[in-house]
Formats: structure tokens, C-alpha cells, sequence
């Protein structure tokens, strides 16, 4: 396991691209986030950007990578899937 500094460094990174205006780099760190959601379950600002892209995407592989990376999300966080059943 990454040390906590490591962690918060390769997030930030990925969080970069996800408000890129590029929908192909934020599909890719997407695709990222979406093979390691135990790093977000508590990582409430990546959750809400991922939440806003695939609201406001007009992409359909970009909506369609978002709603997977939720889903594995929720698999590992109660708090989370149940904030997006409200």
C-alpha cells in the first residue's frame, strides 16, 4: 500500500484531469479511479466531480465510464451509494 503522502499525490493528479476540458483524459482517469475505489471512499471532492461529469456530459462513453466508476465506488462505500439513492 501507497503511503498516505503518495496517495494524496497520485489523486491530485488524477483529480487534475477529471476537470480537464479533454473528455478523453477524463475518461482515462476515470478508468483509473474506477480500478481503485477503496481509494475514494473517503474522498468526497473526487466523488463529486465524478458525480458532476456524468450529469453534465453529453459523452456517452465518458457517462458510461463515470457510471461504472460509481458503481465500484458504492461497492465499497455504504456513504456513498446511499448519498446517490437521495
Amino acid at each position: 500500500m501507497l503511503p498516505l503522502s503518495s496517495k494524496e499525490i497520485f489523486l491530485k493528479r488524477i483529480e487534475d484531469n477529471l476537470v480537464s476540458n479533454d473528455s478523453q483524459a477524463r475518461g482515462l482517469a476515470l478508468k483509473v479511479l474506477s480500478a481503485l475505489p477503496s481509494f475514494l471512499t473517503t474522498r468526497l471532492n473526487v466523488q463529486h466531480l465524478i458525480l458532476h461529469i456524468l450529469t453534465t456530459t453529453t459523452d456517452t462513453r465518458e457517462r458510461t465510464i463515470a457510471t461504472r466508476t460509481i458503481q465500484k465506488i458504492s461497492s465499497c462505500s455504504d456513504l456513498f451509494a446511499k448519498s446517490i439513492m437521495s
